[in-house]
C-alpha cells in the first residue's frame, strides 16, 4: 500500500548508483562500512566463527585508494578558482552572505550544489517563507527577522515527484522531500531526529506544504502517517504561486528526469580497485611470512623442541639430531592483483580527464568560436545547469522577498580558452588522484596552462581555496605514470 514513503520508481533504480558514488567519494570509512556489499566474503557459505574472523582481517589490510573523492575535489577546485560572479539588487544583497538562512553565503551554497551534482548528477532546491500573519518590511528582512530561504536537497532526499499538463504545458505538481527534524530529548540538553516528509504540491487549491510525521492512530496504538502542519505561501505581493519554487539541478538538464551520475564510472573502477587491494594485501600477509621447516627428527628430539621451544635467528642454535636439516618455505610473490590494481588507476584517471575533456570531433575555428563553450564538457554542462538553477532560484527569492531586479549566479563554463594535450591532463588527473609532489607544483603547471591566473601567488590561491570551495588534497603528479595518447582536449579557464 502506498503512502507519503512511497519512492518514485525511477528514485528506487537511480538510488543503489548513488549510495555507491556517495561512498566512494566519501572514503574508506564508508566504504568498508559497507562490508560485503563491496567486498565480498571468501567461501560466504562458510559461517563459521573463524571464516568470520578472517574477513574482518580480510577487510582491515584492503586499502581504499580514494581516487573517486580526490577527482571530486580537483573539479571542486579548478571551477572556484576564480571567484563566482553573484548579481543581486542592492536589496537582496544580504542574501550573498546568508541564502540559507542559517548563515551560509551564496557562493559555498553552489559549491555544496555543485560537489552533489558531480557525485549523483541530481539535486533540487528549494525556496521557502516561513508562514507569517501580515505583512513583513524590508528592514525586518535584512536584519534577519522573516526572509526567504534557499534549502538544498540531494537527490536521496528527493524520493517522489509528479508532473502535469496545464495550458498545453507540462509542469512539476507535486514533490516529496524526506528530511531529518531536530528535536529536544527527553532530558532538555540533548537533540534527536524525527522522520518526516515535505510534500509541496500545486492543486486546485493552488500551492500548499504539508509536512508529515508519525503519530499515534486515533483508533489503534500502531504509528501512521500524519499531516502535522500545512501551510500555503504566497508571493511577496500576496498573490499565489503558479509553480511550485524547487528547482531541479542536473547533470545534462534541470528537469525532473534522472540524470547519469558524473562520478559513477569511477566509484564502480574504485570499488573494484578496493577488492584488488583486498587481495593483493592478503597475499602479501601470506607470502610474506615464511612457513619453517624441520626434518629427519626423532620423537625424542621433536619432543625435547617443543619443550625447550624453538628459536630462529643469527643469536640462537637450532640442536637438530645427526641427519637432520630446518629450511623455511617462502612462496612466491603474485603480482596479479597489483596488475589489475596499476591498470584501473590508469582507467580512472581516464575517465577523471574525460569530465573536463571537449568532443574530439574536427571543427572548423568559425564553429569553435561560435558555438557556446558549455558543450564542450560534462564539468562545463553541469557548471551551466547550476548557473542556470541558481538564477531561477535567485529570481524566486526575490519574487518571497518582494524585491525587483536581475539576480544572476555565474561560475566559470568556458572551458575552450585554453588547451592541454592528453597526455599531460591524464597525468595531472592522475596526480589528483594519487599523489606525488606539492600543491604548489601543480598550481605552477596551472598558471602555465592560463587555468589559474598568473598574477596570483601560491598564498592567495591557497587562501581563496579554502574560503570558497573543499581543499583539492595533496594534488600531486608522477610524471613517470604511463598515460593515454589522444588528440589535444579543452581545459577549464580561470
Amino acid at each position: 500500500m502506498s503512502d507519503v514513503t512511497t519512492p518514485h520508481a525511477d528514485y528506487k533504480k537511480a538510488l543503489p548508483r548513488w549510495q555507491k558514488c556517495e561512498d566512494a567519494a566519501a572514503g574508506e570509512d564508508a566504504v568498508k562500512a559497507r562490508g560485503p556489499d563491496y567486498l565480498p566474503r571468501p567461501n560466504p557459505t562458510d559461517v563459521t566463527f573463524e571464516n568470520s574472523e578472517r574477513y574482518k582481517h580480510y577487510l582491515a589490510r584492503a586499502v581504499y585508494y580514494n581516487a573517486t573523492g580526490r577527482t571530486l575535489q580537483g573539479l571542486l577546485g579548478l571551477v572556484f578558482s576564480e571567484p563566482a560572479t553573484i548579481t543581486l539588487p542592492a536589496a537582496m544583497e544580504f542574501a550573498r552572505e546568508d541564502i540559507s538562512g542559517s548563515g551560509l553565503p551564496l557562493i559555498q551554497h553552489a559549491q555544496a550544489t555543485l560537489e552533489e551534482l558531480l557525485k549523483t548528477g541530481r539535486g533540487g532546491l528549494f525556496v521557502d517563507y516561513p508562514s507569517i500573519d501580515g505583512p513583513v518590511s524590508l528592514a525586518d528582512q535584512i536584519v534577519g527577522g522573516v526572509r526567504p530561504t534557499v534549502t538544498f536537497y540531494p537527490a536521496t532526499q528527493i524520493i517522489n515527484w509528479r508532473t502535469s499538463r496545464r495550458a498545453g504545458k507540462t509542469i512539476l505538481s507535486m514533490v516529496v522531500l524526506k528530511e531529518d527534524a531536530e528535536e529536544d530529548d527527553e532530558s532538555g540538553f540533548g537533540a534527536k531526529f524525527v522522520e518526516q516528509y515535505r510534500v509541496l504540491s500545486l492543486g486546485d487549491d493552488g500551492y500548499r506544504v504539508d509536512i508529515w510525521q508519525q503519530r499515534k492512530s486515533q483508533t489503534s496504538v500502531a504509528l501512521e502517517w500524519q499531516i502535522i502542519e500545512t501551510y500555503y505561501p504566497t508571493q511577496g505581493n500576496s498573490s499565489p504561486w503558479v509553480e511550485i519554487p524547487f528547482q531541479f539541478v542536473g547533470a545534462k538538464n534541470n528537469d525532473w528526469n534522472i540524470d547519469d551520475a558524473p562520478l559513477y564510472d569511477i566509484a564502480v573502477l574504485n570499488v573494484a580497485h578496493f577488492r584488488n587491494s583486498a587481495d593483493y594485501e592478503d597475499s602479501v600477509y601470506l607470502t610474506g611470512q615464511p612457513q619453517v621447516w624441520i626434518a629427519g627428527l626423532t620423537e625424542e628430539w621433536r619432543d625435547a623442541l617443543i619443550k625447550s621451544g624453538i628459536y630462529f635467528g643469527a643469536r640462537n642454535a637450532l640442536p637438530l639430531p645427526v641427519g637432520g636439516s630446518a629450511g623455511m618455505f617462502q612462496a612466491s610473490p603474485n603480482t596479479l592483483a597489483k596488475e589489475a590494481m596499476d591498470a584501473k588507476e590508469s582507467q580512472m584517471a581516464a575517465l577523471g580527464a574525460r569530465l573536463i575533456q571537449a568532443p574530439t570531433s574536427v571543427k572548423t575555428a568559425t564553429q569553435v568560436n561560435s558555438e557556446d563553450a558549455i558543450a564542450h564538457s560534462v564539468l562545463a554542462l553541469c557548471c551551466a545547469n547550476l548557473n542556470s538553477a541558481y538564477t531561477q532560484v535567485l529570481v524566486w527569492f526575490g519574487l518571497f522577498a518582494k524585491i525587483a531586479g536581475n539576480a544572476a549566479l555565474s561560475v566559470p563554463t568556458d572551458f575552450s580558452s585554453y588547451t592541454m594535450d592528453a597526455q599531460t591532463l591524464l597525468a595531472l588527473i592522475q596526480g589528483v588522484q594519487s599523489g606525488n609532489i606539492p600543491q604548489t607544483d601543480f598550481w605552477a603547471r596551472l598558471r602555465a596552462a592560463g587555468i589559474i591566473n598568473a598574477q596570483k601567488t601560491d598564498a592567495q590561491v591557497r587562501e581563496e581555496l579554502e574560503q570558497q570551495a573543499p581543499s583539492a588534497g595533496d594534488l600531486n603528479l608522477d610524471a613517470n605514470d604511463p598515460a593515454n595518447e589522444a588528440d589535444p582536449v579543452d581545459v577549464v579557464s580561470a
